[in-house]
């Protein structure tokens, strides 16, 4: 089982929200939540997408402040999320600082299969931390009830834009839903490619590498498992 957008929509703090982009949107995968705060649509902004290693399935947050009435950066983030393998999006503070949702921003996510969500107009008791909190404590249950995940693991890589379809992302993938660190290297113990739970944490797999080649004990206080999974390539997790 995989958490949905059928699922969220259900969900407490959602009470009101409307999906405003087609019903096929319902049956996406939800696997996290961000929050989108910079979305001035500048060079800069590039370049920050372009450093974050995306998961896909993102469900991504956002009140569009700094671009409420600019029409075209509000959907150039969304073709750049849809870009980046995210589901989709949810709408805050509507008619409060973002004046409506636009015709062309629905017609621009149904375009590249994207979601668009609204929370309730003119609301100013929403928070982001209850449909955060309720989200993930969703996607956190799904987990624990079915460790079982490699057909939904396979789902989602063949529905991710081409550009995410790369060992790098399965790795990311496999990392996060297992909250460990893995490195897939050659016969030879040398780093083909690997992933870091949590993401920002720097692993020295050369040392833990040259550990094992030389049947030396690793002087670190996780567990390490190295599997050999053919003949020419192993793969090692903390």
């Amino acid at each position: 089982m995989t958490v949905t957008i059928k699922d969220v929509l259900r969900l407490p703090s959602m009470r009101g929200a409307v999906l405003l982009t087609d019903s096929a949107g319902l049956a996406k995968p939800v696997t996290a939540v961000s929050v989108l705060e910079y979305s001035d649509p500048t060079p800069m902004q590039k370049d920050l997408s372009n450093k974050i290693k995306y998961l896909g399935d993102e469900l991504v947050l956002t009140a569009f402040a700094s671009v409420a009435n600019d029409v075209a950066a509000q959907c150039a983030n969304v073709r750049q999320m849809a870009h980046y393998g995210d589901t989709g999006m949810i709408l805050f503070y509507v008619g409060l600082l973002m004046p409506k949702v636009d015709p062309q921003l629905i017609e621009t996510a149904n375009a590249v299969g994207y979601v668009l969500i609204m929370m309730p107009p003119k609301d100013k008791s929403l928070a982001y931390s209850s449909v955060i909190s309720d989200i993930m404590q969703e996607v956190f249950l799904d987990r624990i009830n079915n460790p079982v995940f490699a057909i939904d693991m396979l789902k989602r890589v063949t529905k991710l834009p081409d550009t995410l379809h790369s060992v790098d992302t399965i790795l990311r993938m496999l990392s996060d839903r297992l909250h460990c660190s893995i490195a897939l290297l050659d016969r030879d113990y040398q780093l083909l490619q690997s992933a870091a739970w949590p993401a920002e944490r720097q692993e020295d797999w050369d040392r833990f590498a040259a550990a094992e080649q030389q049947h030396q004990p690793i002087t670190d206080d996780r567990i390490i498992d190295w599997e050999t999974v053919s003949d020419t390539k192993q793969w090692g997790m903390i």
